[in-house]
């Protein structure tokens, strides 16, 4: 079965399927946070009026070991701003381009109600850089696998069809963008917060070693700046349905 943004599809892009009932349990709570089937509405910058009182979950004790809607934004930010830089060649652009970033380093969800400047820099509040390198199909592979055993929790990324084999390890990785797998031998980009390049959550930072894009790095985006244009970019509503959360296929 493929799960995606909590709904069961058999492609890479999100529609009419049967409802797919997550193992993780989201608590009722009055207030600010009910469930991840959130609407935020986001008509500029400083603040708009959202749906009433849903939210984008990120809460290491509710979906730790979950792709959230919030990590699946916050990496599509890092995509565009890889895409959208002058900094970076032609070509580069054309291959399969892949945001990460380490569950730990999103400190917050998205309360219900208006996305605001403090809002989006309390998910990313460490104003670390956002860093490229080059990859292959077998090290995204490694360290999606390695994303997935985390004891911090998923490794955060999105528009992506990942499926396992029966020991739970991923098998073959799909770029929802194109619906092309990303073989062994293929090249691709992953960009992400620099955290885990030199090893930071335990994460093996040989997959990063020698294989910087210098010319996108040495602009030292900042994550917090990529994500808040990112939501600019989108002029109207972030959600959970909407978010391109990865699919899982089992």
């Amino acid at each position: 079965m493929l799960f995606y943004g909590g709904r069961s599809t058999d492609t890479c892009q999100s529609g009419k399927g049967k409802e797919h009932k997550s193992n993780t349990v989201i608590p009722a709570v009055k207030g600010n946070v009910t469930d991840t089937l959130s609407l935020v509405s986001f008509n500029d910058f400083h603040g708009v009026f959202a749906s009433d009182e849903d939210a984008l979950i990120h809460d290491r004790t509710v979906n730790k070991w979950d792709y959230t809607s919030v990590g699946a934004y916050v990496t599509a930010a890092y995509v565009q701003s890889f895409l959208q830089s002058e900094c970076v060649a032609d070509e580069l652009k054309k291959l399969p381009v892949i945001g990460v970033n380490h569950y730990g380093g999103l400190r917050a969800g998205i309360p219900a109600g208006k996305v605001t400047k403090l809002r989006a820099g309390n998910v990313l509040p460490f104003g670390g850089n956002v860093v490229a390198y080059r990859f292959t199909g077998e090290r995204l592979k490694q360290l999606l696998d390695d994303g997935r055993r985390n004891k911090n929790g998923f490794l955060q990324t999105s528009y992506l069809k990942l499926h396992l084999n029966s020991k739970g390890n991923i098998e073959t990785i799909t770029d929802c963008r194109t619906n092309k797998i990303i073989r062994d031998d293929d090249k691709c980009i992953v960009v992400l917060d620099a955290f885990i390049t030199s090893g930071g959550d335990g994460y093996d930072s040989k997959l990063f070693s020698g294989y910087e894009i210098g010319d996108f790095n040495n602009q030292k985006l900042e994550t917090t700046t990529a994500f808040i244009d990112y939501l600019k970019s989108l002029k109207g509503f972030i959600s959970s349905t909407a978010a391109p959360i990865p699919i899982v296929q089992k």
